[in-house]
């Protein structure tokens, strides 16, 4: 079938039953974390391994030059704010990050742009 960005329990459900894995946005980790808990268990319920789901996670990136405060975005703020980010979501499961809309707060540049994917893939 494909990959669903279910979030509500109905739709975490369907990407359970009948996807091959779950692409989310926008959540945060710690949320994240509870709903694959969520999702293994809604496809173990229906005699799907849940290790054939693939996690595949969006996101949506946006760099700061200096640290952001604690009740940033997933994914906001300096290098070593994403970074962290990124190993959080590897240690709870994501299989596959893509990188969306690496945005600067310092630089709208296609070169700051430039500079930014490149940090990023050095993160990675």
């Amino acid at each position: 079938m494909g990959y669903l960005a279910a979030y509500s329990p109905g739709a975490l459900k369907r990407a359970a039953t009948l996807a091959n894995g779950w692409l989310p946005v926008g959540i945060p980790i710690d949320n994240l974390k509870e709903m694959i808990i969520q999702l293994r268990g809604m496809a173990q319920s229906v005699k799907r391994n849940p290790d054939d789901l693939k996690l595949i996670l969006l996101a949506n990136i946006d760099v700061a030059s200096k640290p952001l405060e604690k009740d940033r975005s997933t994914f906001t703020g300096n290098f070593e704010q994403i970074k962290r980010d990124i190993e959080a979501a590897r240690a709870i499961g994501i299989e596959e990050l893509i990188i969306d809309s690496i945005f600067s707060r310092d630089s709208q540049t296609e070169d700051g742009l430039l500079r930014n994917l490149e940090q990023i893939r050095n993160l990675l």
